[in-house]
Protein backbone atom coordinates (compact mmCIF):
# COMPACT_ATOMS: atom_id res chain seq x y z
CA UNK A 1 0.00 0.00 0.00
CA UNK A 2 1.39 3.54 -1.26
CA UNK A 3 0.63 6.30 1.16
CA UNK A 4 0.41 9.77 -0.52
CA UNK A 5 -0.73 13.07 1.12
CA UNK A 6 -2.83 15.42 -1.20
CA UNK A 7 -4.13 18.70 -1.23
CA UNK A 8 -7.82 17.36 -1.65
CA UNK A 9 -10.16 14.44 -2.15
CA UNK A 10 -10.25 15.64 -5.81
CA UNK A 11 -6.71 15.47 -6.26
CA UNK A 12 -6.48 12.10 -4.33
CA UNK A 13 -9.73 10.71 -6.56
CA UNK A 14 -8.01 12.03 -9.88
CA UNK A 15 -4.32 10.36 -9.47
CA UNK A 16 -6.21 6.91 -7.99
CA UNK A 17 -8.31 7.21 -11.68
CA UNK A 18 -4.81 7.47 -13.45
CA UNK A 19 -2.75 5.18 -11.54
CA UNK A 20 -5.55 2.67 -12.84
CA UNK A 21 -5.09 3.21 -16.09
CA UNK A 22 -0.99 3.14 -15.13
CA UNK A 23 -1.37 0.14 -14.09
CA UNK A 24 -3.50 -1.31 -16.85
CA UNK A 25 -0.77 0.03 -19.68
CA UNK A 26 2.43 -0.92 -17.32
CA UNK A 27 0.47 -4.71 -17.14
CA UNK A 28 -1.09 -5.55 -20.48
CA UNK A 29 -0.66 -8.00 -22.37
CA UNK A 30 0.31 -10.37 -20.49
CA UNK A 31 -2.66 -13.35 -20.91
CA UNK A 32 -6.40 -13.08 -21.27
CA UNK A 33 -7.28 -11.72 -17.85
CA UNK A 34 -6.50 -9.02 -15.60
CA UNK A 35 -8.17 -7.35 -12.16
CA UNK A 36 -6.49 -3.95 -11.00
CA UNK A 37 -7.98 -2.12 -8.23
CA UNK A 38 -7.43 1.21 -6.30
CA UNK A 39 -8.67 2.55 -3.67
CA UNK A 40 -8.52 6.03 -1.51
CA UNK A 41 -8.48 6.53 2.22
CA UNK A 42 -8.82 9.57 4.55
CA UNK A 43 -6.62 10.36 7.07
CA UNK A 44 -8.61 8.40 9.73
CA UNK A 45 -8.21 4.87 7.63
CA UNK A 46 -12.41 5.86 6.16
CA UNK A 47 -12.51 4.70 2.54
CA UNK A 48 -13.42 7.65 0.11
CA UNK A 49 -13.16 6.41 -3.58
CA UNK A 50 -12.24 2.98 -5.10
CA UNK A 51 -12.19 1.90 -8.73
CA UNK A 52 -11.52 -1.52 -10.59
CA UNK A 53 -10.95 -2.52 -13.99
CA UNK A 54 -11.48 -6.24 -15.14
CA UNK A 55 -9.70 -6.99 -18.40
CA UNK A 56 -10.60 -10.15 -20.41
CA UNK A 57 -9.95 -10.87 -23.90
CA UNK A 58 -10.20 -13.10 -26.17
CA UNK A 59 -8.13 -13.65 -29.96
CA UNK A 60 -9.38 -15.35 -32.98
CA UNK A 61 -7.63 -18.88 -31.92
CA UNK A 62 -8.69 -18.78 -28.27
CA UNK A 63 -12.44 -19.91 -27.23
CA UNK A 64 -12.26 -20.54 -23.07
CA UNK A 65 -12.95 -17.21 -22.13
CA UNK A 66 -16.64 -16.53 -20.96
CA UNK A 67 -18.60 -13.13 -20.61
CA UNK A 68 -18.40 -11.91 -24.06
CA UNK A 69 -19.43 -7.83 -23.81
CA UNK A 70 -22.12 -6.56 -25.75
CA UNK A 71 -22.55 -4.05 -27.76
CA UNK A 72 -24.51 -1.49 -26.44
Amino acid sequence: MLNVDYPSEQAATDDAQCSLADMARDNLPHGNRANFKVRVQDQAGEGIYKAWLDFKGRGRTQSAVPEEPTDE
